[in-house]
């Protein structure tokens, strides 16, 4: 049986993020694409108070843990099996990242309880103005007829490793929720094995 991790060093983590100077902090650049897909098409740039949904992706350090268990489950001889806290567990961000994380957003304005945060910790979701979008992604976005991308986006260097990515931004395919992969079932299942932004009309105003 897996033993659930307590956060007994977050106060300590949160006192030496607290000292990262975020504002001055060089950007680098994190996903970027060259040239819109076919189909796509340049436009206005974007409002700066249209509202942008931005979904964080972080990093899960235990997840080649969590995969394994999962081809074992598949394995008719394998008993064991996760609960949905100790699958959570697995799924979970470093907590130096969630500190981390957090502090990066309050330096730009928005607090923790504009946060809405998965049950796993591993993706966050908040809604800023395109002109705070692109102070934070330290890029420039530009409208199409019905959506908003870019072209490339930048984090602070100290970031990267605390962030996965950040979309809908480079990302042109049609827009779905974003949501924790593992859904729970009555019945068990086998397991199957950059600094200017643009945005872009697709086909079909997708």
């Amino acid at each position: 049986m897996m033993r659930l991790v307590t956060l007994l060093g977050l106060p300590f983590v949160a006192a030496l993020a607290s000292a990262i100077p975020f504002k001055g902090c060089q950007h680098k650049v994190k996903e970027s694409t060259r040239v819109p897909p076919h189909g796509w098409y340049k436009h206005a740039p974007a409002p700066k108070d249209h509202v942008l949904e931005l979904k964080i992706a972080l990093p899960q350090p235990k997840f080649p843990e969590l995969e394994q268990h999962l081809w074992e489950v598949s394995d008719p001889r394998y008993g064991a099996h996760l609960s949905k806290q100790e699958t959570e567990v697995l799924m979970a961000p470093h907590p130096e990242t969630l500190v981390v994380m957090s502090e990066w957003l309050a330096s730009h304005g928005p607090a923790e309880e504009d946060l809405v945060r998965s049950s796993a910790n591993d993706w966050v979701t908040i809604r800023v103005p395109v002109g705070l979008a692109e102070e934070m992604l330290d890029t420039r976005a530009e409208t199409g007829e019905s959506i908003i991308r870019m072209m490339s986006y930048s984090l602070p260097d100290i970031m990267h490793e605390h962030i996965d990515l950040v979309q809908p931004t480079t990302m042109f395919a049609r827009s779905k929720a974003f949501k924790s992969t593992l859904h729970w079932a009555t019945q068990l299942q086998p397991a199957v094995s950059s600094v200017s932004g643009r945005t872009i009309t697709g086909p079909a105003g997708n």
